[in-house]
């Protein structure tokens, strides 16, 4: 957030690519077919989103339109799973192991297939203020290992990002993007 950006020294490296902004639907597994035929943001504003209490997403996604309602993280799962037609966006990176980690509890929730949102967020380091060496200790680590490549293989090759991009598989959904007004000019200044 602006506020925290303002309060702490952000490392301004986004560190998950820009993968948090890349969402899919935990949906319970009888409602597919409801979004089936969703391929527009006036399309997607007919059906309720959930999110957690005070995420920033939840602004995001109304300002562009989108009705969201508020729960406990755990509730919002227990209410999919018993059958709620609500869809509860979450990064492509924190989908898989989420439904995994959920599946013997809880064995209605799945990721919907079709809907990837779209948004720019960024993931940061933070360090305090008054540390602006290890500030730049970290970003010149980045910008290092950025330019040779190997935070790229890294990431890349991560099992969680490996296997999250694999099942995903964001080049077959239908993408709708959305504006992120929340994000500081330093922020939205960052190259793709």
């Amino acid at each position: 957030s602006i506020e925290l950006e303002k309060t702490l020294l952000p490392i301004r490296f986004p560190i998950m690519r820009g993968l948090v902004g890349r969402r899919v639907f935990i949906i319970h597994e009888n409602h597919q077919a409801q979004y089936d035929s969703i391929d527009s943001i006036a399309d997607l504003k007919n059906h309720m989103g959930i999110q957690g209490l005070g995420w920033a997403d939840k602004q995001i996604l109304e300002t562009a339109g989108l009705q969201q309602k508020e729960k406990l993280y755990d509730d919002i799962f227990i209410e999919i799973n018993a059958g709620s037609r609500c869809y509860f966006p979450r990064g492509v990176v924190e989908v898989f192991s989420e439904i995994l980690d959920k599946k013997n509890e809880m064995p209605n929730l799945v990721v919907e297939k079709n809907i990837l949102l779209v948004y720019k967020i960024a993931v940061f380091f933070f360090v305090n203020p008054s540390n602006q060496e290890l500030a730049n200790v970290i970003t010149t680590g980045f910008i290092n290992a950025y330019e040779d490549g190997s935070y790229q293989r890294f990431f890349y090759n991560h099992p969680l990002i490996k296997r999250s991009l694999e099942k995903a598989d964001l080049k077959n959904r239908t993408i709708i993007e959305l504006a992120n007004p929340f994000l500081s000019s330093e922020t939205e200044a960052i190259p793709k």
